[in-house]
């Protein structure tokens, strides 16, 4: 579990209120967020702080947070091609690695990008191609094994869909595995939702340490094995 915050925090230094409600989360067993938009769109909570990184890309790039709402439908099969040729054309690289600080979000340079550029770069060629940019929202999460991560989110006429530097096939969202954390406003880009949706959000049990620390254990359907102390699952190893 100091796991899941660690990263939390790491990635674009989470708001208070959006750790603060995933504590919450996990200590009242609330875990199930929204269950209606299992299969359909990612259901935004209050409005968030951005990430850290992401604070300047509405002054350098107008189009990362237009909230224009005119645009072309565009084929799935479009979609797959933008993605896995960004995904194949960009060498991934960290920040820290490139640039020398912990997060900078911007369009990738001749030597490449990580994760937000990649989503960026989709953006920036899709709204090209006429997908309207409020269609397009760049969301954080942690992915399967935790680890920050950012992808781009198309809002299709069916559901949210996610184009992920990870591999070039498109998913819907809640098949993705991940813990989405927040996303830009669909009414608004300029501004950030909080999420907690999917992934150890979506743990139906929770047990609480003698030091107030909150293990989680993601539900699998099958019957409770035994609780006692030394053989109950845990996230936080």
């Amino acid at each position: 579990m100091k796991k899941i915050f660690r990263n939390i925090k790491t990635y674009g230094s989470v708001c208070a209120p959006c750790a603060t409600l995933f504590a919450f989360i996990l200590c009242t067993n609330l875990a199930m967020i929204g269950p209606a938009s299992a299969k359909g769109f990612l259901t935004t909570g209050k409005f968030t702080s951005p990430p850290v990184g992401a604070i300047s890309i509405c002054k350098t790039y107008s189009w990362a947070c237009s909230p224009k709402s005119n645009g072309h439908t565009i084929a799935l099969s479009e979609l797959n091609r933008v993605n896995r040729t960004i995904n194949r054309k960009v060498y991934q690289i960290n920040d820290h690695v490139q640039y020398g600080v912990p997060e900078k979000w911007t369009l990738p340079s001749r030597r490449g990008g990580d994760c937000e550029d990649i989503a960026l770069l989709k953006k920036l060629e899709l709204i090209r191609k006429g997908v309207a940019p409020n269609k397009l929202l760049i969301a954080t999460a942690l992915d399967r094994k935790l680890r920050p991560h950012a992808v781009l989110v198309f809002r299709s006429d069916h559901g949210d869909l996610v184009l992920d530097s990870a591999h070039g096939k498109i998913l819907a969202w809640a098949d993705t595995g991940y813990t989405f954390l927040r996303m830009q406003d669909p009414s608004n880009p300029r501004k950030w939702q909080a999420l907690l949706r999917g992934g150890v959000a979506n743990s139906k049990r929770v047990y609480v340490k003698s030091r107030g620390v909150a293990a989680i254990s993601p539900y699998t359907g099958a019957k409770s094995q035994s609780r006692s102390r030394d053989r109950r699952p845990t996230l936080d190893r």
